[in-house]
């Protein structure tokens, strides 16, 4: 009798064994195999943990693409769900106490939910093995083209998918049976049903919050590698801060904002991006500006800055032209007007996601658009929101930015674009913090600032009980720009006097951090550095 394998080839006589990483055998020998594939992965979160203690952003990164859901996502396609469930399941647990020791946050089961989101639906891209594994196994499947001699097992899985998306978005078993269904789609399926699941339990300043950190290129931040060489990384004190804010989680402890008496701190930080009062606002516009004024020089464009003051025939003071890029279409000029705003402010609370950005490039139009046109120029937004969107016309500006930088550097435009929208500027890394100011104050106030491009940030921090021996103080190096929050979305009136220090007897006894928020619109800025 012939054989139907060549004789080199490894045959098994036993009945367990396993192929291509998949156990297959009787219960107890599948157990087994899976018990020790989730014990090896169960170490390497430890390993990170270690590391976390070093680099919470390192250890963040590597548990996302790296220590988490990939390393049993294999598994999870080849194997029996009933077999492997309870293994996935321990290991969503053992990954969620590995972030909470790596970043140093706790999380409400509501922002580990959307932390298990993907990026594109405002995640942190830490998926879930035992809610994503019925796709995993559908689609493995029904990619091979195989029909099992058994259907027990992809009934079973086909039953858990449908559990976990609308009726609307259920599979069949003729649907799995007869054609090749991707994981990406089942997954996708997963992921929005979440995200609305989410959205709906919302407030309406965390529904505002979620659509903005779910438009394209919010999350540049979160997949971006840790490099300190390109400025792309975050000190552990930035990481947590970025964590919280990212998922909803409160920033502020409560606190009283320190250059506006009597006003309460808001948990999302809208209030940190929006205050004006330190000019933090007018210092993040202008060094957003420079930078992308240096990035347009590097695309050989002989801009010009603060362009249009003063040339209207009512000597407006309005400057349409925060940059000005000639020929750049039509042999026209452009006027570049930048803008940073918030999804929180209260007139585009409750409307779509990228509303900001558009309202914003709205009101540009029409603030500059019959300057723009008696001086012969073309008005184009350049609008990011706080969260890292950014508005249609300045990612088609990009677009063209980077057509021109890619035949300057001899680089597909493709990968010159994904350059420009998932790196920053090498300036960005924070240079260290320097101490301004350490003083006993019956807690003790220590405020810490960077130096950056884009905007001079800063983090005020309450320590109880006091770290610093009474009165001691050092000098500040460099300008420093001081964030606060308040509990009203509404902008201040800007002829209030500048408040101090918060009063000591006021609530002080937890962690107060002044948010960098904008350190994170620099991560997800399209300004690459030269390539």
């Amino acid at each position: 009798m012939s054989q139907p394998f060549p004789p080199e080839m490894k045959r098994s006589t036993h009945p367990n064994f396993v192929i291509l990483g998949i156990p297959i055998g009787d219960k107890a020998f599948c157990s087994t195999f899976i018990s020790e594939k989730y014990e090896e992965a169960k170490a390497l979160l430890h390993k990170l943990e270690e590391v976390s203690a070093v680099d919470p952003h390192v250890a963040f990164s590597l548990l996302r693409q790296c220590a988490g859901f990939c390393k049993l996502a294999h598994l999870a396609r080849g194997t029996q769900l009933s077999q492997a469930i309870s293994a996935l399941e321990a290991f969503d647990h053992n990954i969620r106490a590995t972030f909470s020791k790596c970043t140093v946050v706790g999380t409400s089961n509501q922002a580990w939910q959307q932390a298990e989101l993907s990026l594109s639906r405002g995640g942190l891209g830490i998926r879930s093995l035992s809610r994503h594994s019925p796709a995993a196994y559908i689609a493995s499947l029904s990619s091979s083209g195989a029909v099992p001699l058994s259907q027990e097992h992809l009934i079973h899985a086909v039953e858990l998918f449908n559990s976990l998306v609308p009726s609307s978005e259920a599979v069949s078993m003729e649907e799995v049976l007869t054609s090749r269904i991707h994981y990406k789609v089942l997954s996708n399926k997963i992921d929005n049903h979440l995200f609305n699941i989410l959205y709906e339990q919302s407030s309406a300043a965390d529904r505002a919050r979620l659509l903005s950190i779910s438009s394209p290129h919010a999350a540049s931040w979160v997949s971006v590698i840790p490099s300190e060489g390109l400025g792309l990384h975050l000190q552990p004190s930035e990481f947590q801060v970025a964590i919280k804010w990212w998922l909803g989680l409160d920033t502020s402890c409560g606190s009283i904002c320190p250059l506006c008496p009597g006003r309460i701190l808001d948990p999302l930080g809208h209030h940190a991006l929006t205050c004006k009062r330190g000019g933090d606002v007018v210092t993040r516009h202008n060094k957003l500006r420079d930078t992308l004024a240096e990035t347009c020089r590097r695309a050989h464009l002989s801009v010009k800055v603060k362009a249009g003051s003063n040339l209207t025939k009512d000597h407006s003071h309005t400057r349409p032209a925060d940059i000005l890029v000639p020929n750049w279409s039509m042999g026209k000029l452009a006027a570049f007007d930048l803008s940073v705003t918030s999804p929180l402010n209260s007139n585009v609370l409750l409307e779509a996601a990228g509303q900001a950005a558009r309202a914003t490039e709205q009101r540009k139009h029409d603030e500059n658009d019959a300057k723009c046109k008696e001086l012969g120029w073309i008005c184009v937004p350049m609008v990011v929101e706080a969260y890292g969107a950014w508005g249609t016309e300045a990612m088609e500006s990009f677009s063209l930015l980077a057509s021109r930088l890619a035949t300057s550097s001899n680089r597909a435009k493709a990968e010159v674009l994904a350059a420009l929208i998932w790196q920053a500027e090498p300036q960005l890394t924070p240079d260290g913090f320097d101490a301004v100011s350490v003083q006993n104050v019956g807690s003790t106030y220590i405020i810490v600032s960077w130096d950056l491009p884009t905007h001079s940030n800063g983090i005020l921090i309450n320590f109880s009980p006091p770290v610093t021996p009474t009165g001691t103080a050092l000098q500040l190096e460099r300008g420093v720009g001081r964030h606060q929050c308040c509990s009203q979305p509404a902008q201040h009136e800007e002829d209030s006097p500048p408040g101090g220090p918060p009063d000591p007897e006021s609530d002080t006894n937890d962690i107060v951090i002044s948010l960098f928020i904008n350190k994170i619109i620099n991560l997800t800025s399209p300004l690459a550095p030269p390539l």
